[in-house]
């Protein structure tokens, strides 16, 4: 969450099970308060957590859907239609 208060972030990519203190819906809502877009990376995102993120991609993941979620997801926060969603 350093990061997120110190820098200038464009999106979070964040897995939900994270190590040390806190997990990554703790980084979602330090994110969140400062308006920065979370797209939770994990093999399991709980409905609790989607509310938090634009999206989830499920692990594991090729570099070509990250590469798709990543358009999605600029499409849609240009306000732009969402033609296809990634696999995943």
């Amino acid at each position: 969450t350093r990061v997120i208060e110190g820098g200038e972030v464009d999106l979070v990519l964040s897995d939900i099970k994270l190590r040390g203190e806190g997990d990554g819906t703790d980084v979602a809502r330090a994110a969140r308060s400062r308006g920065i877009p979370v797209l939770f990376v994990s093999g399991n995102c709980p409905i609790e957590a989607q509310s938090l993120a634009i999206g989830c991609l499920a692990k594991p993941y090729s570099d070509k859907v990250l590469k798709a979620a990543l358009e999605a997801l600029e499409r849609r926060l240009q306000g732009r239609a969402v033609k296809k969603l990634p696999a995943g």
